[in-house]
């Protein structure tokens, strides 16, 4: 959950190898787009934002894949930068690097409304949604892929993706074949033809 009263400091970027990552910044982009997601989850997610829009309840894509760098920078907030603590995970020990989470937030007239207490009918209703397509949800906001080991992940062993996932396949292997950092360094999954 994003924190207007966190400063944010230069993070460091890791270094990369191989192929240059695209021109964004890979920690302070918040990527809202379901292209690069598990086509499984994206689906998911595509008909429960489309229900929820038809109720007239405001939830949104807040953020989808998370690049490895923004992950380490998320994580230090609230441990060695100041602000309140924004994950409990890593890089790579968070289901957003493999494209199988999302964040989500009520918008309300442009801006993001985290009061939870108030929102609560959204967030159960949304809750309601991802459970019938077989998602988990975790605090309110954060939705993910069902029945999948972080090990087995690590360890290059993925969901199938079906010939829907390409875009899936080519976002998760230029990271992990980029990621060069202190911890974990994942198996770049090989492309199916």
């Amino acid at each position: 959950m994003p924190n207007a009263n966190v400063r944010k400091p230069s993070p460091v970027i890791p270094q990369v190898v191989g192929k240059a990552l695209p021109t964004l910044d890979p920690v302070n982009h918040v990527c809202r787009s379901t292209e690069d997601l598990h086509p499984e989850l994206a689906f998911a997610l595509k008909a429960i934002l489309s229900q929820l829009t038809l109720e007239n309840i405001p939830v949104e894509i807040y953020e989808s894949w998370r690049a490895p760098a923004r992950q380490n920078y998320l994580y230090t907030i609230g441990r060695s930068k100041g602000g309140i603590v924004q994950t409990r995970n890593q890089a790579w020990a968070s289901l957003h690097q493999y494209g199988m989470a999302v964040d989500l937030g009520v918008r309300v007239r442009g801006d993001w409304d985290w009061n939870t207490y108030e929102n609560s009918h959204m967030w159960a209703r949304a809750h309601r949604l991802a459970e019938e397509f077989g998602l988990e949800h975790d605090y309110s906001w954060h939705f993910q892929m069902s029945g999948y080991e972080l090990g087995d992940l690590k360890r290059a062993q993925f969901p199938p993706a079906g010939n829907k996932g390409q875009a899936w396949w080519m976002k998760l292997s230029e990271y992990a074949g980029q990621w060069n950092a202190h911890g974990f360094t994942p198996v770049a999954p090989l492309i199916p033809a």
